[in-house]
């Protein structure tokens, strides 16, 4: 029988608007989720548990022992803290990053030309989150926006229009010429 190994590495991708996300296993990423929760809600509680000793004035180990744990416990919450708003961030990168794919692909398909209700019906993706992605990738001059005769804002993908003529540039085409100088 063939032993699974689970794995722990993370690889990093970029992605097109610079943001770094971290592949790892499912397994990790919930362990960090739940064990990040943990480390917020059990040592939270605690934390409150031994600020109400010291109101009531019922600590057992005196209060400067007392104000020790709650110091302690309170980095445990803040490490829980970083670990699940980490991931949550991670998992909102890549989120975004299967939309503006999403709609890379499609506006490749649709020969450079969607509109945010096509694309949001085609990509399967909320009105909101298609306009979001269509303006990251305005800022980041992946598309140009444009607006319909019915008044509806269109986006352009020049790099997808008419694939098969060649792309002009503003900057012509130049040749170097390097010779060398006589030493004399």
């Amino acid at each position: 029988m063939a032993r699974k190994s689970l794995e722990f590495a993370t690889v990093s991708e970029s992605t097109a608007s610079g943001r770094k996300i971290s592949s790892r296993s499912p397994f990790a990423a919930g362990l960090s989720m739940w064990g990040g929760s943990f480390l917020m809600l059990l040592p939270g509680g605690l934390i409150v548990t031994y600020i109400g000793e010291i109101i009531a004035g019922t600590t057992r180990h005196g209060v400067p022992s007392q104000v020790g744990l709650i110091v302690f416990l309170t980095g445990l919450v803040y490490l829980g803290f970083r670990l699940v708003s980490g991931q949550m961030k991670e998992r909102r990168a890549v989120k975004e990053l299967y939309e503006e794919q999403a709609l890379l692909n499609r506006a490749k398909s649709k020969h450079g030309v969607l509109t945010v209700s096509e694309a949001a019906l085609d990509c399967r993706l909320s009105i909101l989150d298609a306009k979001q992605a269509f303006e990251r990738l305005s800022k980041l001059s992946v598309c140009q926006i444009d607006v319909t005769e019915q008044g509806e804002l269109c986006y352009r993908f020049p790099s997808f229009e008419n694939p098969s003529e060649p792309v002009e540039t503003l900057m012509p085409g130049f040749t170097l010429e390097v010779k060398e100088k006589d030493p004399a």
